[in-house]
């Protein structure tokens, strides 16, 4: 394998180009209903959406799009969530193909693990109902509601987390890995659903959905433009955390935000940063800080051309849009489709970081050669 490869490079054009592909196929005369055409950035947006299991949608998908275009937009959900390099590597060992280190290191690198052994679970939720409905009209209904939400939950945990679950059994025999995910996966379903309830007039049913729903699947039993902005708060800090490593749901995940925690826990008392008498590497602890700097970073970013192309919507609204982008969740306060064109972009743009990863991004860098340089090390005050 070449020194100069650089696996983020081919995830980033796959991605790129699975969106072109699909973007291309919408746009047919054959992907529309008869008397519809679909405009060139609705294409592309429903593509990217869907590629990056995302769930956000400019145009309505039943009313617009052909058996053969919701197919499309199936396949690219399908193919998005299971990552374009896992698909090809599977053509690839079907055509008896040898699967090198190379198409391994790519999927390990597209999974952000430790490890390559892959599979994942969609968490799409895209809107196929019609008129924008998504769930509404089954907010009471129990029994879609508990499908609805295991299968969202069992996806979000990420395969690695699944199989050692199922091997195992015993919570004390589990990696640190697979603790943490836990933990946090009920404390983040049971604080956001504590959370929706105080500052929103829903049932508990309601609440523990939305609570589930907001970290990796766009789905929604109640409109989310008539919640308060407390609880739009809420689902922003849940939609930025997101699912864990190893599932299609996006954010900074789970183990993230379990080690900044603890980490300014531990080292606030200048002490060591331990779980699970388990220590946590520094290098660990550093790379969640900047994955999560990069991602509140690019929100800022994002928002604030969002802002300035779109003058009327309200500030909450176009951040609420971005999170949801960035985290690959779909839900929406309804100015999806009544962005302008720019504005689509730069959600195609956020979904499409989102979906492959900041740090992804930050590796196109990582490959460079860098001349070491032995400087004098100088303190500087902080706080």
């Amino acid at each position: 394998m070449s020194k100069s490869f650089n696996p983020a490079v081919v995830i980033i054009i796959g991605f790129a180009l699975m969106i072109l592909v699909g973007a291309t196929l919408l746009k047919l005369p054959i992907s529309a209903l008869e008397g519809i055409e679909i405009k060139t950035i609705d294409a592309v947006f429903t593509s990217a959406s869907a590629v990056c299991v995302t769930g956000l949608i400019s145009i309505d998908i039943a009313n617009n799009f052909s058996v053969f275009g919701r197919t499309v937009v199936a396949l690219l959900i399908q193919i998005g969530g299971l990552g374009v390099t896992t698909v090809g590597v599977w053509i690839m060992i079907m055509m008896g193909k040898k699967v090198g280190l190379t198409s391994k290191l790519l999927i390990k690198e597209a999974y952000n693990l430790n490890s390559v052994s892959i599979a994942a679970f969609n968490n799409s939720g895209a809107d196929i109902l019609g008129d924008f409905k998504n769930l509404l009209p089954y907010q009471d209904d129990i029994l879609l509601n508990a499908v609805t939400c295991g299968l969202i939950i069992f996806g979000g945990l990420g395969f690695y987390t699944i199989s050692e679950i199922q091997q195992k059994k015993r919570f004390k025999e589990f990696c640190l890995n697979t603790k943490v995910v836990i933990v946090m996966t009920i404390a983040l379903l049971l604080g956001g659903t504590v959370l929706l309830k105080f500052t929103e007039r829903i049932s508990w049913l309601g609440c523990f959905f939305q609570s589930t729903a907001a970290r990796t699947a766009g789905f929604s039993t109640y409109a989310i433009g008539g919640f308060s902005n407390a609880g739009i708060v809420v689902l922003i800090l849940l939609m930025f955390v997101g699912a864990s490593p190893g599932s299609t749901g996006g954010g900074i995940k789970t183990t993230t935000a379990y080690l900044l925690l603890k980490s300014i826990f531990n080292k606030s008392g200048n002490g060591e940063c331990v779980a699970f008498k388990r220590r946590i590497s520094s290098e660990n602890i550093l790379k969640a800080f900047i994955l999560t700097n990069m991602s509140l970073a690019l929100i800022v970013m994002f928002t604030f051309l969002i802002c300035y192309v779109e003058g009327e919507f309200a500030f909450m609204d176009v951040l609420f849009e971005t999170v949801s982008a960035f985290g690959t969740v779909g839900l929406t306060r309804g100015i999806t489709p009544n962005l302008k064109t720019l504005s689509k972009m730069i959600i195609c743009v956020t979904m499409f970081i989102g979906r492959v990863g900041p740090l992804t991004i930050a590796c196109l860098w990582s490959f460079r050669k860098v001349t070491d340089t032995n400087y004098q090390k100088e303190n500087i005050m902080i706080g």
